[in-house]
């Protein structure tokens, strides 16, 4: 059987800390079985409380961050990855790694939807593929800034080739979407995310000192 990893909650936290501070986003945790993927970011805000120690404290908006509560290690290390291998990633460094792919989604890709305005042939799937691989090379820059990109075995001279094509070819018709954006404020019960309060399990990722009472969160 597969080893599965699981994000453990002190790991959350340090994750949390993480996105607020690199993405001004909030991280929250999901159920693999809900949304078949290891990580993902929402194009919407979603409500966050303020700081969590205070009942009356009050409501802000935030881009999300959400990476699965469990991580199948043998599915990861064989994803069919557009460029790198995953397989070099070490186990221990797999939460890491997904949470700076979902903020390398945030800082350094194109956006699908002003490209879709441009009406050009299969543009869609060009900037798809494109913001997968930058997403990738910009989480393994972060984590191993003095080691060489690991490619996938087999991928051709011609295919990497491609891959650069299509992304000097989207830079010339639109610009990366990235921006560093305003850091969230730090500190482990603060900008907590709304759905992170819903229930005992989401709240024990957060820490035992909440002082802000289940009443008050939306079913």
């Amino acid at each position: 059987m597969s080893p599965i990893l699981r994000i453990g909650f002190g790991q959350y936290r340090h994750l949390a800390e993480v996105a607020k501070r690199e993405a001004g986003s909030i991280l929250c945790v999901h159920k693999y079985s809900d949304k078949g993927c290891w990580g993902l970011t929402s194009p919407m805000l979603e409500g966050a409380i303020s700081d969590t120690n205070y009942p009356a404290s009050t409501m802000i908006e935030a881009s999300a961050i959400s990476l699965a509560d469990r991580v199948n290690l043998q599915a990861f290390q064989s994803a069919n990855r557009p460029e790198i291998d995953w397989r070099a990633i070490p186990p221990d460094r797999v939460y890491e790694f997904l949470l700076w792919h979902e903020i390398g989604h945030l800082r350094e890709n194109f956006c699908v939807f002003e490209l879709l305005q441009q009406k050009r042939p299969g543009i869609v799937a060009i900037a798809y593929k494109v913001n997968e691989v930058l997403a990738d090379r910009y989480a393994w820059r972060k984590l191993f800034p003095n080691h060489a990109l690991p490619m996938r075995p087999g991928l051709s001279s011609d295919e990497q080739s491609s891959i650069n094509s299509s992304i000097g070819y989207l830079r010339r018709i639109a610009p990366l979407k990235g921006r560093k954006r305003k850091p969230l404020p730090a500190g482990q019960y603060r900008a907590v995310p709304v759905r992170m309060l819903k229930c005992p399990k989401l709240r024990s990722y957060v820490g035992p000192n909440i002082n802000w009472p289940d009443c008050q969160i939306a079913a």
